[in-house]
């Protein structure tokens, strides 16, 4: 008996995006209020990336981890040190690509300027943004809504978590 052998779709291989071996991984990550999460959910976030990276292919020298604790998803991304040195650093040509545990972790309560103004400067800088279980690559516009649907999302989420807090 032959099996018959399943070709990738168009779809599928048009998401197949290989990462730039060459140059230097940014690895982000946020914790809520510490009350809320145990002490080791930042760690368990950085090993799982770092873990993440490294079957990718790049070493721990490529690696520069910044992160956020003890923050509240509301707070504004201008008062989180760790996003506004990882900005700092795209910007400066610092970073090749971005490692994430999930778009919330990044840009949760962001407005749609905000979102805007991320997704420009990593097309600029030709950064790309990875979970463990997809890649953006912001020079293909598909990729872009995908995120900017991914933002939303979390955004959605977030509010109707508070929502219903207060009923």
């Amino acid at each position: 008996m032959v099996k018959k052998r399943h070709e990738n779709s168009p779809q599928q291989q048009s998401n197949l995006v290989q990462l730039p071996l060459m140059g230097n991984v940014a690895i982000y990550t946020r914790v809520a209020t510490q009350d809320k999460l145990p002490q080791s959910d930042l760690l368990s976030q950085v090993e799982s990336l770092k873990q993440c990276a490294q079957t990718l292919g790049y070493t721990t020298e490529q690696l520069t981890i910044f992160t956020d604790e003890s923050i509240h998803a509301t707070a504004p991304l201008f008062e989180r040190k760790g996003y506004t040195a990882l900005v700092s650093a795209i910007r400066s040509g610092k970073v090749n690509v971005l490692l994430i545990a999930e778009v919330s972790r990044l840009l949760q309560y962001a407005i749609e300027a905000q979102v805007s103004a991320f997704i420009h400067v990593c097309m600029e800088k030709g950064v790309y943004v990875a979970t463990p279980t997809h890649v953006y690559d912001f020079s293909n516009l598909t990729s872009v809504h995908q995120f900017r649907v991914a933002c939303m999302q979390a955004f959605q989420i977030l509010q109707e978590a508070y929502a219903s807090r207060e009923n």
